[in-house]
């Protein structure tokens, strides 16, 4: 069921729920599976005529170039739209799916040839990576190298929704967090025009997270800042020190990963539990709010979050709040007064805007 799974998980993702025995008889899947992609394309055009699902044979194994370029160019445009792509694969066991950075968990493919579908939804230009739902195989969810992905699809197909993106709509402006404030509360270690682009992200996420409290605010911009120096560092500086050299064999890391699972992102997410974690969460998923914030092609910026509930317990208590706490920190606190004096910078009007 398959096909009719990997349909779903593209109306999911637009809040249309449709039970899968449905979406199976309307596609026409079987006990043998469901033919050929076209048969999603239709049941998907009834549905969402304005995603213009439209279905692309890649005929030659391995793929021309031109067949390569023009797959990102789709996987793109329907991303980018907010539509997945549904990918009809082949995988040989030479060529079982492998995850890739920052998954680190392959998906358990057996039992010689696979025929299978599975859903793009996600996509990583700088990596040039893909997101992959995949409901067949645990874990579920995963990165995949794009090249591996172009390898999969022959001499099957994949449909995808032939849609502009939406225009991106400038988000209004806070009344209360400024690019002044932020630069301000982050020590200015970036140029305005840097704060200016990170600035709606940054407000969005706090929104998102509940920290529209006086005390949240101020904390999340003091741990924020502390880690990333302001913002100006989304990777975490190697030495390595002391501390650094406890990471291997720590936060699920094995013998000399503590490197490769460095602090990465304004927030510092450190470790391989930590990384499979934020990975499983899905990341870059345009519809989902995030707060770990990453440096992006043409100084584009986005903020993913990872949600610690208990970290907005320690945020309402400003004693707590100023003293090394394990728990709801990504790594281990060893700078309490530096985040007390960042803490003691935000005012008033450091509180994001609420919708």
């Amino acid at each position: 069921m398959c096909g009719p799974a990997s349909a779903q998980v593209v109306l999911n993702s637009r809040g249309i729920r449709v039970d899968e025995s449905q979406l199976a008889r309307e596609i026409g899947t079987t006990w043998n599976g469901t033919d050929f992609v076209g048969l999603i394309e239709r049941v998907l055009d009834e549905r969402v005529p304005e995603a213009r699902y439209t279905c692309v044979d890649m005929p030659n194994d391995p793929p021309t170039q031109a067949q390569r370029d023009r797959l990102w160019r789709n996987v793109v445009r329907s991303i980018d739209a907010g539509w997945g792509v549904i990918a009809n694969i082949v995988a040989p066991p030479p060529n079982y799916p492998r995850a890739v950075p920052p998954s680190t968990v392959s998906p358990a493919y057996r039992g010689g040839d696979v025929y299978h579908y599975f859903t793009v939804m996600g996509y990583d230009d700088v990596s040039r990576a893909v997101w992959i739902a995949d409901s067949g195989f645990s874990p579920f969810g995963y990165w995949m190298s794009f090249d591996q992905l172009a390898t999969l699809i022959p001499p099957k197909g994949y449909a995808f929704a032939d849609v502009e993106p939406a225009p991106a709509v400038p988000a209004p402006a806070p009344t209360g967090m400024t690019v002044d404030v932020l630069a301000r509360a982050m020590g200015g270690t970036v140029s305005m025009d840097r704060y200016r682009e990170l600035l709606p992200a940054f407000v969005n996420a706090m929104v998102a997270s509940g920290c529209t409290t006086v005390e949240r605010a101020a904390m999340w911009c003091a741990q924020l800042g502390h880690e990333s120096q302001g913002l100006s560092l989304f990777r975490e500086l190697w030495g390595p020190t002391s501390d650094q050299l406890t990471y291997d064999g720590r936060m699920g890391n094995g013998p000399g990963e503590g490197f490769r699972f460095r602090g990465r992102g304004a927030i510092q997410v450190t470790g391989r539990n930590n990384y499979t974690a934020l990975s499983a969460w899905g990341v870059r998923s345009r519809s989902r709010p995030v707060t770990h914030v990453l440096r992006r092609p043409a100084g584009r910026a986005r903020i993913r979050r990872v949600r610690v509930p208990r970290c907005r317990l320690v945020l309402d208590d400003t004693a707590s709040a100023e003293r090394p706490c394990r728990r709801p920190q990504p790594r281990r606190c060893n700078s309490r007064d530096q985040r007390r004096t960042q803490r003691h910078r935000r005012p008033q009007r450091a509180l994001p805007t609420v919708p």
